[in-house]
């Protein structure tokens, strides 16, 4: 690498030509491609009477071309991280040739043609536009031309200079190329002695955005998620959990997170879990990746009703099999309605309106508590529901009929049940002994 002290480094070459971005002079094409990593700049001193300002100056390579940015910050720690952005090492800034402002050298340099490198820009307008081999990012500064374009050729002089690439506005390649409109030439690239890209971003090396759907007491294949930082490092990572997810086991490795786990046997339905994984949280280059676990949806019965996971726990051994659905074994059997009730098996008891009552009050079913006996509007509108469809054994295992918690108004001695035949509700004396479901 050559002594960032010397004005003017011989040139190297530029990257290669942009294909298709049209034709700039006879001997040259546009290119509109400012790189980092071009070691032809350098930083310049120039004095003006007792002022001493510093000066980006860029070679064309081509044409052996110089042209000189002043930089421009209203503090000298602003300064000194612009000139920094540029890749210049500022520890050596006091190292380097001093110029007169009217000497041959700073007349070369054409300062007056260029805008200012400067920390605050309101008069510069940042675009970007997508050619077809990538991304590039210019500015224009009305103080010189509103549609003189200059490629800015790393990130963090863009930053720097207070430009957002997610604030750039789009412009067709068309524009330039064709139209006319904006002019864009490869003597306006502002390269960068080091940095990289602009628009670079981390590196995601493993990983991505994922949805799954597995089944109860399914394994979830390691996953692996690693990033770099533009600069070729491994970054940091963070992990977020939405949801189910107390089963995911999560493992640090080197700079990688791997994830696996074993789904529970509740693992059905609605339930899902979302884990967010985060490189770099909290920096502005901070990028998310998201694994979405989704449980296969439950067995829905040709009413609509649905057997609630919580219950379907496989008790009591064969046939019970937990997580299918289906009311077996000795497993406590709830449905939920397509209102989300849930109701509870009954269990071949007769019993009286104030037995009926108390039973659901201190009933403990299904890894429920606070079930009760239901009302008459629920129980009419179980019937519309087709509650009927879920009589056999296996499901609700119910009578044609139920208690309600509805007392007669006006007899005291009596209360209502309703018929899941024709959904009417009709009295009969407390001191009957009827079936019944709870509800909650």
């Amino acid at each position: 690498m050559k002594s960032p002290f010397s004005l003017f480094a011989k040139p190297l070459v530029l990257a290669a030509l942009l294909a298709g971005c049209g034709a700039g002079t006879e001997n040259s094409e546009v290119k509109m491609n400012a790189v980092t990593n071009d070691e032809n700049n350098t930083v310049a001193r120039i004095r003006d009477g007792d002022t001493i300002f510093y000066v980006y100056v860029t070679n064309l390579p081509e044409t052996g071309a110089k042209k000189g940015y002043r930089f421009d910050c209203d503090t000298i720690p602003k300064l000194r991280r612009l000139i920094a952005s540029t890749g210049f090492p500022t520890d050596f800034l006091n190292a380097t040739p001093i110029h007169d402002f009217d000497s041959q050298e700073t007349m070369e340099l054409k300062l007056d043609e260029q805008p200012l490198l400067s920390c605050n820009n309101p008069e510069k307008t940042f675009y970007k536009v997508e050619f077809p081999d990538k991304t590039r990012y210019f500015f224009a500064d009305s103080a010189k031309s509103r549609t003189r374009l200059y490629n800015i050729g790393c990130q963090s002089l863009a930053e720097n200079m207070g430009f957002k690439t997610e604030a750039a506005v789009a412009v067709t390649p068309d524009f330039i190329t064709n139209l006319k409109v904006f002019s864009a030439d490869d003597g306006d690239d502002i390269s960068c002695i080091e940095g990289y890209e602009i628009g670079a971003g981390l590196a995601w090396t493993s990983g991505a955005d994922t949805t799954l759907v597995l089944n109860k007491a399914q394994r979830l294949p390691l996953t692996t998620f690693a990033a770099n930082r533009v600069d070729g490092s491994s970054a940091t990572l963070s992990l977020k959990r939405t949801g189910t997810c107390d089963w995911v086991e999560s493992t640090q490795v080197n700079a990688a997170l791997l994830i696996t786990g074993q789904t529970p046997y509740d693992f059905q339905g609605k339930v899902s879990c979302t884990l967010d994984i985060t490189a770099e949280e909290g920096t502005p280059q901070a990028e998310k990746k998201t694994l979405h676990i989704k449980a296969q949806p439950l067995p829905v019965e040709s009413n609509g009703w649905i057997r609630d996971p919580k219950s379907d726990t496989g008790v009591g051994g064969a046939p019970g099999e937990a997580g299918d659905g289906l009311c077996n074994g000795n497993e406590h059997c709830v449905y939920r309605d397509t209102r989300g009730r849930l109701w509870s098996r009954v269990d071949n008891t007769y019993r009286n309106y104030d037995q009926a009552q108390t039973n659901c009050f201190k009933l403990v079913y299904g890894g429920y508590s606070d079930w009760r006996l239901p009302t008459v509007d629920e129980l009419r509108l179980a019937y519309r529901d087709k509650i009927y469809d879920l009589k056999e054994p296996g499901k609700l295992d119910m009578y044609s009929y139920s208690w309600s918690v509805n007392a007669v108004e006006n007899d005291p001695a009596q209360a209502y049940f309703v018929s899941f035949y024709t959904g009417e509700a009709l009295k009969k004396a407390k001191t009957t002994l009827l079936m019944h479901l709870c509800i909650r």
